[in-house]
């Protein structure tokens, strides 16, 4: 039976490795559970297959191992997260990590166009919509990185969700509560849904999942 060569080897990334996915869980899945007292919210949101984008807050540098061991693994194997070019690759990219380059994203069109066959090939994709960390405020929602990935000509309706994180202090002795809520799922269509007025209504929704305003007008201004 002749074997089909996985898509990520045209766009020049590894791909997903076992052996770094279950040392992630083992290790850091317990240092999560010591530090901070968990609770998620509407985890049943996430859809079982399917192409799927996830729009996450982003507070702190633990958001990534906590969304991914308590959320998004909880209900899909097939994760992959846009990353910032300056963590490198190495470990992050065998976990699924994409690294993009902001500064000058002509040097990631390859990485980009990987973060559009993710979305083909019916997986799961996770980004930063604020691409960096914005510890108890909302930054400005960046539209362009969101409207590359999603105008897809052809692909059909995608889903998208948000993910928030809301933390809450506690005495240094007692572990920080953080409280991750997923909202609903919204349908984008590239060529039907108006990209700039769905992404600022994703934001307003990002903001509402962690407590906090989005003091941002919409993405046309």
């Amino acid at each position: 039976m002749k074997q089909t060569k996985p898509f990520w080897l045209d766009y020049n990334h590894p791909g997903k490795k076992p052996l770094p996915l279950w040392l992630f869980h083992v290790v850091l899945k317990p240092l999560m559970l010591l530090r901070y007292r968990i609770k998620v919210e509407g985890l049943d949101h996430i859809p079982l297959d399917g192409s799927l984008l996830v729009l996450a807050k982003h507070q702190r540098f633990e958001d990534i191992p906590l969304g991914y061991l308590f959320a998004l693994a909880k209900r899909r194997k097939d994760v992959w997260c846009l990353m910032k070019h300056t963590l490198g690759g190495g470990y992050l990219t065998s976990l699924g990590g994409i690294s993009i380059n902001r500064h000058d994203p002509h040097k990631s069109k390859a990485d980009l166009k990987l973060c559009r066959a993710v979305l083909d090939h019916q997986q799961l994709l996770a980004l930063f919509p604020e691409q960096t960390l914005y510890p108890g405020n909302m930054g400005r929602g960046k539209l362009p990185g969101f409207r590359f990935i999603t105008e897809r000509t052809g692909s059909g309706p995608l889903q998208v969700i948000c993910i928030g994180y809301e933390y809450k202090r506690t005495p240094f002795y007692r572990r920080t509560a953080v409280t991750m809520r997923l909202g609903p799922v919204s349908t984008f269509e590239s060529g039907k849904t108006e990209t700039a007025g769905f992404f600022h209504e994703r934001m307003l929704e990002l903001a509402g999942l962690c407590n906090l305003e989005y003091p941002y007008g919409s993405a046309n201004e």
